[in-house]
């Protein structure tokens, strides 16, 4: 995934994820996730910073096929087995920090 600049759209360099992307979910934040088959599987985007990927011990073994936030996680859906060292077959939540 590569996204650019609205106003003048040129390529914004630090939001390159080096594969597919398969979901994207929008926050009531005015960020977004990404998930999808790239090597830390989710990451998440506030408006004025850069892609921060998920934390290495917590991402799934396997692609992100689908996003959705609630109040309090962010919901991943797809073709994995785990997150984190912990069984969570094809469906998975990450908690959410507070004052998110």
């Amino acid at each position: 995934m590569q996204l650019v600049h609205t106003s003048n759209y040129s390529l914004l360099p630090n939001y390159v994820t080096g594969g597919a992307v398969y979901g994207i979910a929008a926050s009531v934040d005015g960020g977004f996730s990404v998930g999808g088959d790239f090597q830390e599987r989710v990451a998440t985007c506030c408006v004025a910073d850069a892609l921060v990927f998920t934390d290495p011990a917590d991402r799934p073994d396997g692609p992100v096929l689908a996003l959705a936030f609630s109040r309090e996680a962010l919901y991943l859906g797809g073709a994995f087995n785990g997150r984190g060292g912990v069984a969570r077959t094809n469906l998975a939540a990450l908690e959410l920090p507070e004052g998110r």
